[in-house]
């Protein structure tokens, strides 16, 4: 009976985990989205070309040969 009720806390627990994180990164992504369109009613272009080809570079796996990029792995020794 106590191992049936701690089971189902423990599962309770992930469910509002699970879906905290999601509706965190539903935030997350519509205030970056705000961040660019307020930054494209201003007319700030050439910044917003910056900061989305930081983040290509960093993220893209075709960049491996940039030390920015997450998945760079340094030169042979």
């Amino acid at each position: 009976m106590y191992m049936k009720k701690m089971l189902l806390q423990i599962k309770d627990k992930a469910a509002h985990v699970a879906v905290a994180f999601v509706l965190g990164w539903m935030c997350f992504a519509l205030s970056f989205q705000l961040y660019f369109l307020t930054g494209m009613a201003l007319g700030q272009e050439e910044k917003l070309q910056i900061v989305s080809d930081e983040l290509t570079v960093r993220i893209d796996g075709r960049y491996t040969h940039d030390p920015r990029n997450w998945g760079y792995e340094g030169p042979e020794k």
